[in-house]
């Protein structure tokens, strides 16, 4: 099933190259991400800190007019959470705190309409959607130097997200740019599988600040 979502994420991207012309713009872009993990859970309520990852991925750009368009492309995402953990012997005795992360890997392919502002169009808003297909959940402990890992399949696949993000683009030369966009995403639905009985609900919530290199085709 993964491999699957990694398969139509690539061949949108292709779909899109296939039809190059002048209305288009491919940008090339990474990000770091300030992410975390929104629970509402009484099992789960101390995995709330925040945590910095990363983005990088490339977008498509398909004006539909002059100053509106839409933006797709593929993505890899890190996201995910941290919270400091005390640790308790079989006893329950205090033996210390140790640094407890969840970090979720992502493809993700976002569906947004922008809108260019300015004299110079040199500012744009961009709303709408991303899908992210999770290709890798992990989570790790770290207590007294020993750093412990495990793999995880208990979320489920697919995040459907709202993104906003509004930015400015620097001319280069000739067709080249460089876009600086902020953008906040927020899921849409829990990403805790069905069965849920302990109605335990989790989102994912990141922003991301993203430098990119644009080339618009003429």
């Amino acid at each position: 099933m993964r491999k699957f979502c990694i398969a139509i994420s690539f061949f949108l991207v292709l779909n899109h190259l296939s039809a190059q012309s002048s209305h288009y713009a491919i940008t090339l872009e990474g990000a770091p991400t300030f992410s975390y993990l929104k629970f509402k859970s009484s099992i789960f309520s101390i995995v709330d800190k925040p945590i910095w990852r990363y983005y990088g991925g490339m977008t498509l750009y398909y004006a539909l007019g002059e100053r509106y368009g839409i933006v797709s492309g593929v993505g890899y995402e890190r996201k995910g959470g941290t919270s400091p953990m005390e640790m308790v012997n079989e006893n329950g005795d205090f033996l210390g705190t140790g640094d407890y992360r969840i970090q979720l890997d992502y493809i993700s392919v976002p569906m947004l309409f922008r809108k260019i502002l300015g004299a110079k169009n040199a500012f744009f808003v961009d709303m709408g959607g991303s899908w992210g297909c999770l290709i890798k959940q992990e989570e790790s402990l770290l207590f007294q130097n020993i750093y412990r890992v495990a793999r995880n399949n208990n979320l489920i696949i697919n995040d459907f997200s709202v993104l906003l993000g509004v930015g400015m683009r620097f001319p280069l030369w000739k067709n080249w740019s460089l876009p600086i966009t902020l953008r906040s995403q927020h899921s849409i639905f829990t990403l805790a599988p069905e069965p849920n009985p302990f109605k335990v609900n989790v989102r994912n919530n990141t922003a991301q600040l993203a430098i990119g290199l644009t080339y618009q085709f003429h």
